[in-house]
């Protein structure tokens, strides 16, 4: 204790904080890469990322779940696109890239936490960012709104620089950070409306906000979002999304308070203390935090900054009729933030305390992320569940040593139903590389899948090996699995199978 107290107060907290960010490394990193998810939306994401960087560029994003015409940006395939042509199409470096950066927010939480408290509250902030369960998850999160993170936290220290540092500039970064988050999950947008919004009750605490900053954080915005602005002049979706809205029973909008306590107490406990398993408590305790914090004279200020930006995290639980986990990026640190200055209030009168409290969050967030992160995230997040890249190439190195050197069919159960583009993805990539042929697709195939594997429906004409391949069915209704394998079983006989992770893979045999 001595040591650490010497070292908060010396410039030597930067060589704790470096400590930090290698324990956010190996929290992230402890299962990798045995536990990258790669489904659907991947190998869409990739297939997109490969033809925007061969010159077909786009500027309609993937759909949105909460809105039939909304849709997400563009912003990922153009990032990733480099990725996987320099690397020949390897899932594993973009989700590298994904974790990496999400390490990386342990020193945009401590520039934030040094901002708005001091140094000390600052590594704390950073430390609890670091072993947190939910940011594990997020670094997971190999997607679109996985990227979305670190813009999150930069855009609200771009705040902090405005309101508590006195530097204009800061509005520019947030401006920016907003404009791309909303790219990479449109329920950010939220961000956008923002701004003004903290400007007008901070007012009095920002000292100069020059014109030429504020034009130029217009422009970074225009800019940021400018292929929102060509998809609207197009396709017209947010006007047909905005009619929508008055079509009976066509709006997933409303005031839905149940989601907006579960967000709050999943913020607890997979943040602070996963045993809690009482809502209305977790949910006080964020009260007291913000309530403490609120109450001091010189935190008041800063406890205004951080519960509008917790709440701001909290808006698309409280109007939307989903719970999906990551419609508050980001905004879980906003209470990591609070509790990092109530722990270093308590530090000041019993260090012993406060030593306490972080070891039992850290335990607790820990304890979730060895037991659960080995399989990748969680449902909530990605769905279904289970489906490892690294099960998925033991699966297909598996069909192609069974195949030996003759042409063969597949052909799955997947998640969404008769979408083939997961496995043609992985086919063309890591089969054609390794083995240097690839199987035709024997089934249906949904409309409009992204892939080239050749789709074969007359089932005769297949060839005589043949492979079903069944994916995790969470999701999937009885009577959709009991008529898939009816169906299959006209054609073809069970000869044998073999599971990988959550993966079986059957040898079919023609009749």
């Amino acid at each position: 204790m001595v040591v650490l107290g010497g070292l908060l107060k010396t410039k030597r907290p930067y060589y704790l904080l470096l400590v930090v960010f290698f324990l956010a490394l190996i929290l992230r990193f402890v299962y990798f890469p045995e536990n990258v998810y790669f489904a659907s939306d991947q190998a869409r994401d990739a297939y997109f990322s490969y033809e925007v960087i061969r010159g077909d560029f786009r500027v309609v994003g993937p759909g949105a779940t909460f809105g039939r015409y909304l849709h997400h940006g563009v912003l990922y395939y153009y990032i990733m696109g480099p990725v996987y042509y320099l690397f020949r199409g390897n899932p594993y470096v973009p989700a590298l890239i994904i974790n990496l950066l999400s390490a990386v927010g342990v020193f945009v939480v401590f520039m934030v936490g040094k901002n708005i408290f001091n140094t000390k509250t600052a590594l704390i902030a950073a430390f609890l960012y670091a072993v947190s369960f939910e940011q594990s998850q997020y670094a997971l999160f190999f997607s679109h709104p996985g990227l979305a993170l670190i813009f999150v936290l930069l855009y609200y220290l771009g705040l902090t620089e405005l309101i508590f540092k006195g530097n204009s500039k800061g509005i520019i970064l947030s401006a920016f950070c907003a404009g791309v988050a909303t790219q990479l999950h449109v329920s950010l947008s939220v961000l956008i409306f923002m701004i003004p919004v903290f400007v007008l009750v901070f007012r009095s605490k920002i000292i100069q906000l020059k014109k030429k900053d504020i034009f130029l954080a217009l422009m970074v915005l225009i800019v940021s979002l400018s292929s929102f602005l060509v998809a609207e002049v197009k396709f017209g979706h947010l006007k047909s999304f905005i009619a929508s809205l008055s079509e009976p029973g066509s709006s997933s909008f409303g005031l839905f308070i149940n989601n907006f306590m579960f967000a709050v107490n999943r913020y607890v406990t997979d943040n602070l203390i996963s045993f809690s398993s009482r809502p209305a408590f977790n949910i006080l305790l964020v009260i007291a935090v913000y309530l403490l914090l609120i109450k001091r004279v010189k935190e008041r200020t800063v406890g205004i900054f951080l519960l509008m930006w917790f709440l701001v995290a909290c808006v698309a639980y409280l109007v939307g009729s989903s719970t999906t986990y990551y419609y508050g990026i980001g905004g879980s640190v906003s209470l990591l933030l609070a509790v990092s200055m109530v722990i270093s209030l308590i530090w000041e009168k019993k260090v012993i305390v406060a030593l306490i409290l972080l070891v039992v969050i850290m335990g607790s967030n820990v304890s979730k992320i060895i037991t659960i992160n080995e399989k990748g995230p969680i449902g909530s997040i990605m769905a279904p569940p289970g489906l490892l890249l690294s099960d998925e190439l033991r699966a297909i190195d598996y069909i192609y040593t069974q195949a030996g050197e003759e042409e063969f069919s597949i052909h799955a159960i997947t998640i969404p139903y008769n979408v083939k583009t997961t496995w043609d993805y992985l086919f063309n990539w890591y089969g054609m590389q390794k083995y240097g042929l690839v199987p035709v697709w024997g089934g249906e195939d949904a409309l409009g899948s992204e892939g080239t594997l050749k789709v074969v429906r007359a089932r005769s004409t297949l060839p005589a090996k043949q492979f079903l391949i069944i994916e995790p069915l969470a999701g999937l209704s009885d009577d959709v699995v009991e008529n898939f394998f009816r169906e299959e079983s006209y054609f073809t006989n069970l000869k044998t199978e073999k599971e990988f992770g959550e993966i079986t893979v059957q040898i079919r045999e023609k009749y």
